[in-house]
């Protein structure tokens, strides 16, 4: 809501009833995939970016006082699961897994 300056919760609700039919849809599913992974990648560092500075900025707003430890773990805690990629693959494993497999006929000499 920050980012876009658009306050209205109806906009919201109708945004989020197309992103579930949406994902039902195959067809959708295989534009997302078709995004390449760097691409992807640098959306995903702009979103979560995003969402870390907008929480920061309640912080801020809110004058929590860091100095407390209560009020730092709290603030560690959240941007590391907020902005950390907590699956156990990385980019590179995920495009290997993706890369065509060998057919077992005499393509190369690993088959």
């Amino acid at each position: 809501m920050a980012a876009t300056k658009i306050y209205s919760t109806a906009i919201f609700v109708c945004a989020a009833t197309n992103a579930i039919v949406l994902g039902f849809s195959p067809k959708f599913g295989a534009v997302i995939q078709a995004i390449p992974l760097p691409v992807m990648g640098g959306i995903s560092i702009v979103v979560f970016g995003l969402i870390a500075v907008a929480g920061a900025r309640i912080w801020v707003n809110g004058r929590v006082d860091l100095s407390e430890n209560k009020n730092l773990i709290v603030a560690a805690i959240t941007l590391v699961l907020g902005t950390g990629d907590l699956r156990s693959s990385s980019a590179a494993s995920r495009w290997a897994a993706s890369a065509p497999r060998h057919s077992g006929r005499s393509c190369c000499t690993r088959c």
